[in-house]
């Protein structure tokens, strides 16, 4: 038996093209006929997460809208990728990152951002959603831009990072500003004294049995154990203090970051007009 192969590379090329749009289409459909599906949700939901990815690879202009009035609506244009785009790790050296490239995390679980897109006016950041309500986790948004060497500027200049949603077209002008949340020990406070009376359990990963021995050892709250652990580290919750001196420094600095501006963008699976005609793959 002999296999068959493409007379030349143009005939190859047409044959991708038009395997990839046929496959491109059928997964349309089967996006359509799981809306209103409840238990296919998660699906759905990765199926629309990597659709819009396709989207914004192939590069055009978008029209952003703002999620808060007193922000002028925007237009965003993304370059097409040559043939490639970028996934990114936050370990990765910032010279890695580059600007004007369309960012896909390497890690699937990244809190808080799917891509992320740089140009001159700043950090794009992109969450995909088929949700109303996403809430968005503060400690995720700052990592990023650590990674990225925009936290400081960040903080001087909110407006430089965008938080934009990616979601179904038919949701966009019904989508609301979404909640960017805290650690879940900084709800309700707003001076940092408030938090560091409180029982030292309170710090995540100091569970009753450790809580305990802190206690024997005369440490009842968080202050307490923060000065004892400054005198000897303690390595017992050595991690657990790292951790929270890291969240406690995002506090402090919370009210610039709400400050970023949101937006969200729409994406019609149904129309032929977002219809990616190649893989980002």
């Amino acid at each position: 038996d002999k296999k068959l192969k493409p007379a030349s590379k143009m005939v190859a090329s047409m044959i991708h093209n038009k395997l990839t749009q046929s496959l491109d289409s059928e997964r349309q459909k089967l996006m359509l006929w799981l809306d209103g599906a409840g238990k296919a949700g998660p699906f759905l939901s990765w199926l629309f997460e990597e659709f819009a990815h396709e989207v914004f690879f192939k590069g055009r202009e978008f029209n952003v809208r703002p999620l808060t009035e007193v922000i002028p609506p925007v237009t965003l244009v993304i370059e097409a990728a040559t043939g490639h785009y970028k996934r990114f790790k936050l370990e990765e050296p910032l010279e890695k990152m580059l600007a004007n490239t369309y960012n896909i995390p390497d890690a699937p679980n990244l809190q808080s951002i799917d891509s992320y897109y740089e140009n001159e006016s700043g950090i794009w950041m992109f969450q995909m959603t088929r949700s109303f309500n996403h809430e968005e986790d503060l400690d995720g948004i700052v990592d990023v831009l650590k990674s990225l060497g925009h936290l400081e500027r960040v903080k001087s200049n909110p407006s430089f990072a965008k938080l934009v949603f990616v979601v179904p077209s038919k949701m966009e002008s019904k989508f609301r500003e979404q909640k960017i949340s805290n650690d879940p020990i900084f709800e309700g406070k707003t001076k940092v004294d408030e938090i560091v009376t409180a029982d030292c359990s309170e710090i995540n990963g100091i569970g009753e049995a450790r809580k305990k021995i802190l206690n024997s050892n005369g440490i009842f709250t968080i202050q307490q154990l923060l000065d004892a652990h400054k005198k000897k580290p303690i390595t017992l919750v050595k991690t657990y203090i790292e951790e929270f001196l890291k969240k406690l420094g995002t506090f402090q600095d919370a009210e610039r970051y709400q400050k970023i501006p949101q937006y969200v963008i729409g994406i019609d699976y149904s129309s032929a007009s977002d219809e990616p005609t190649e893989s980002y793959h």
